[in-house]
Order: structure tokens, then sequence, then C-alpha cells
């Protein structure tokens, strides 16, 4: 009977060993399926980090990722399935470890990649930005002019170093609008005359008063709405510069750096027309006038204006006091930005007061008082420096 016992016991033992053996080497597969899994997960997003800071897709660098993160399974290989841009699929493979076994459901192959595809997007947080420098040319400013032209031209060249897009293109576009006593344009894209035009962007009555009230209301009434006076620059007439154009906004950033290069000055100095010209480069209704393709998303607008002197007259005050920095501020959201090299304290004065037309913070820019080139240079650095709430996401698609 003891015989018999024995033999029974040693049969239910053998009747559960095949399942907890079967059950351990699936425990063991689902175990390499994680591992695997992770891993894989780990290494597509690493590359696809890469690939979108390097705004391609390097098989080499893939591959490299794989391998690092690779599990140390002599069994284990690693396969790059597919790579479109920045949208990457692959991962490891398990093969060899209890080949014996078939297993019913697919969930415990020991294979991965297959699902492990990581999608990477610059998020939509990036705001594009749009910003006019209006640079005083007048004569005042011919000692000081390629100092300017090489401050301009750093600054211009950090910007080129920003890889930072939106809609395909440079997040950033920037317009040159040079002013003396006036400002000119080169075959203006709403003019029908082509060549260099003096172009005025006050409106005037028949004797060449200024109205001043009527100028700030047309600040948004294109040429067709509101016709501009133009004429040719006369070298015996204080208009307008005949080689300094204005440059409509762009992101080609060596246009811009072609027009700072071409700056020289001539004749006396009236900021309101620079004014009133940068803020046509931004204002919705002219940048289509000018032939600008503007970005999907809503950008911030800036405007700078540099000067070492002041206007002759009042016209600027009486602007300012007609609403001219209040409709660009709180209307057109644009941020103005005054730079005085050398000016005096009425002028710096004159320049807060339309800043302070701004309601709130988000608009309202800043007023900087440079006494020297090295100044000069720190404020334009300052001014000019684009920082993006740049968000990069991942996830899998």
């Amino acid at each position: 009977m003891l015989k018999q016992h024995t033999g029974s016991v040693s049969l239910s033992f053998l009747a559960l060993l095949i399942p907890l053996v079967v059950l351990s080497a699936a425990t063991i597969m689902i175990g390499f399926q994680v591992q695997l899994s992770s891993r894989a997960m780990q290494a597509v997003d690493a590359a696809s980090l890469a690939c979108a800071f390097a705004d391609y897709s390097d098989p080499s660098v893939n591959q490299g990722y794989l391998e690092y993160y690779q599990p140390n399974v002599k069994l284990v290989k690693s396969e790059i399935y597919s790579a479109s841009g920045c949208e990457l699929n692959m991962g490891y493979q398990l093969t060899g470890l209890f080949s014996s076994l078939k297993f019913a459901q697919a969930s415990y192959s020991a294979q991965s990649g297959s699902v492990e595809q990581a999608h990477v997007n610059q998020s939509a947080s990036v705001t594009p930005t749009e910003m006019t420098l209006v640079l005083d040319i007048s004569s005042s400013m011919t000692g000081s002019i390629d100092t300017l032209k090489g401050i301009l031209t750093r600054a211009i060249e950090r910007i080129e170093q920003d890889n930072v897009k939106i809609d395909g293109r440079r997040a950033i576009s920037i317009s040159i609008v040079p002013f003396s006593d006036g400002v000119s344009a080169r075959n203006a894209a709403w003019l029908d005359d082509k060549g260099v035009f003096c172009i005025d962007g006050l409106t005037k009555e028949s004797g060449g008063s200024v109205l001043v009230n009527e100028t700030v209301q047309n600040l948004d009434r294109i040429h067709s709405e509101k016709a501009v006076s133009h004429r040719a620059p006369d070298e015996f007439l204080a208009d307008c510069s005949a080689s300094a154009t204005l440059v409509p906004l762009t992101d080609n950033m060596s246009e811009v750096k072609t027009a700072i290069n071409a700056l020289t000055t001539t004749g006396g100095t009236r900021s309101y027309q620079g004014v009133i010209w940068g803020a046509r480069q931004l204002i919705p209704r002219w940048r289509h006038e000018w032939g600008y393709n503007p970005y999907s998303l809503s950008p911030k607008q800036k405007l700078v204006l540099m000067t070492d002197g002041a206007d002759s007259g009042y016209v600027l005050d009486d602007l300012i006091d007609a609403g001219l920095c209040d409709r660009l501020a709180n209307e057109f959201a644009i941020e103005l930005n005054f730079i005085g090299f050398n000016v005096q304290d009425s002028r710096l004065a004159q320049f807060q007061s339309c800043i302070n037309a701004a309601n709130t913070d988000g608009i309202k820019g800043q007023v900087f008082s440079a006494t020297n080139t090295e100044k000069l240079d720190e404020y334009f650095s300052k001014i000019l420096e684009v920082q993006y709430d740049t968000t990069l996401n991942f996830g899998q698609k």
C-alpha cells in the first residue's frame, strides 16, 4: 500500500510539472516582451528627438540609439522597420528562446517594434515674431552709421543661427525702414509706378498743412482707399534717400543684411515718417499690400526706432496727442520700443509718453538711452533677442 501511495504522488507531481514549466516559460517570454517594448520606446524617442533638433533623420544616429538601448541578450536583434522624416518605427526581436514551445496567443511573441512608433512634433506654443527696425539715417548719423551697421549685422547673424521654424519658415521676419526727412520705397507692390519714390505717411490739406487727426485715422487705410502722396527723390530737396530704401517684412536674413549694409546718411530727421511706415509693415491690411505672406498663427509684433536727434517741429507730439501710439499699441497690438543715441531728456520723455499709451504690460515696450556705442550694441542685442517657448511632444501614434 505504501508503494501505491508513493506512485500516486509521483504521478501528481509529474502532472503539475508540465504546466509549471509552460507557465514559467510564458512568464519569461512576457518579461522579455515588456523589456523589449520599453527599450524600443526609449530608443525611438531618443532618435526622434535627435531628428527633431537636426531637422532630418540620420540612419547612423538611429542605429546608434538602437544599439545603445539593446538588451544584453545574445538572441536579441535590432531592426529599423521604417523611417519617414522624424516618424520612426524601429525595435527589437527575440529569436530562438524556447523555440520548441508554441503559444496560441500572438501577444506572447517575443518581438517588439511593430507598435513602438514615436511621434515628435514642435508644439504650436512657438509664437512667430514680426519686427520693424526704424533707423535714423540723417546726416547727424554720419560718424556712427558704420558702427550701427556692424551692431545690426551681428544681431541679425545671431538670429540666423536660430533654427526655430514655423510653417516651414524662420519664425521671425524683419523689416528695415530707414528715415531721414522722409522714407523711400523701391518698386512698392501697391504702386503702379515702378522705381524709387519718397512716400508720405501724412494726410495733408491741399496747401500742405498736416491733418493730424486724419493721419492717425488713416493709418490702416491702404493706397487704393486713400492715395499715398509719392514722388521721386530730389537731391536738391529735403525729401528722402534715393539709395537706402525700406525693405518689407521678410524671413530672409541675407536680404535684411544687404539692406543694412546699403544704409547711407542724408538730410534731416522726421521720425514720425519712420514710425508711420514702420507700423505699415505690421498692420494687417498694409502687410498684404507689400506682398507679405503672414504666418498661420498670430505673431508678436515689435517696432524699434533708433535715432540720435530730435525732429524739427511738433508733428510727432501732435500725432501722439491725437492717438497715434494708442492705436498702434492697443488696436494693432504693436510693441513700441525706442533707442535714443545721445539724445536730450525731452526726446526720451517724448518716447516714454508714446509707450505709456499701451494699456497692458504685454505690449508695453521700453525706452533706452545709449550714451556710447557699447550701450547701443547692448540695447540692440537686448531688444532684438527673441525667445521662444518651444516644446517637443512625444507619444505613440
